[in-house]
């Protein structure tokens, strides 16, 4: 079954699926139609780790990392298939890409002397801009902020984009995210994401809200709950990955108002 899920690229009928899956024997990108049928494999790698495909703004290209076998780099695949472009070639790894709204840069989480730090990537170029150190970004829809993780410390932080990142103030938003064991996905009116309590359970699919302030639960969520949310157009239906005991993990489907 596919182990992991990712944001959809355009509208949540009529686009695609990007996941990743073992079932052919090796970590391998994967794609499906947005109901989940006609799943059919589009890489080939061989490699020891796949993870966290993304969608492109303009829904052509695919960013994920993968290990093969020295530490993680960021790659790209055309969304039609072929081979996968490498786009860092650094010392240390990266993971977990993410695009920036422009759709010319990534970006994506460092490990540096072993310490995470988020980095800007050009996508023509490959040139890599390290910004500050947190873990696992995650850009507003209006391009102006970043939000991200710390692996020490809860919580969702955002500082804006604008000139030198690094030297731009820190905003704490909600303080019951893990970085470690949950996902965010910012939207124009807030975030969607996972909570935790603070010994990490239950877990619950929370909506942090811009106007407010504050955070409000949407429905309790499993705690083997995967990596990555897909959320529909109209933020009605929210798409995630949790273990099933019997088979790995499942795809699993949330209608909420």
């Amino acid at each position: 079954m596919p182990r992991q899920i990712f944001p959809l690229a355009g509208e949540w009928s009529a686009e695609t699926l990007a996941f990743t899956s073992n079932r052919s024997g090796s970590d391998e990108v994967w794609l499906a139609d947005a109901d989940g049928e006609n799943q059919r494999q589009v890489t080939r790698l061989d490699a020891y780790i796949v993870g966290f495909p993304r969608w492109s703004p303009d829904g052509k290209q695919i960013a994920f990392h993968a290990r093969l076998p020295e530490v993680p780099q960021i790659y790209l695949l055309d969304a039609d298939g072929g081979v996968p472009r490498k786009v860092t070639s650094a010392a240390f790894g990266f993971f977990a890409p993410i695009w920036a709204t422009d759709g010319k840069h990534l970006f994506a989480t460092g490990k540096v002397d072993g310490k995470d730090e988020i980095f800007r990537i050009g996508i023509a170029d490959s040139k890599t801009e390290p910004l500050f150190g947190a873990s696992e970004s995650a850009p507003t829809p209006d391009g102006k902020r970043i939000l991200y993780g710390k692996a020490k410390e809860p919580g969702i932080f955002s500082r804006a984009l604008e000139g030198d990142p690094s030297r731009n103030p820190e905003e704490r938003l909600v303080d019951d995210f893990i970085v470690l064991y949950g996902s965010m996905l910012p939207v124009l009116s807030g975030i969607y994401y996972t909570g935790f309590t603070p010994q990490i359970k239950p877990p619950a699919f929370r909506f942090f809200d811009y106007a407010t302030h504050r955070s409000k639960d949407i429905a309790p969520a499993p705690f083997g709950l995967g990596s990555g949310l897909t959320l529909s157009l109209d933020e009605h239906e929210l798409l995630y990955s949790a273990i099933n005991d019997s088979s790995g993990d499942d795809l699993l489907l949330l209608e909420f108002q």
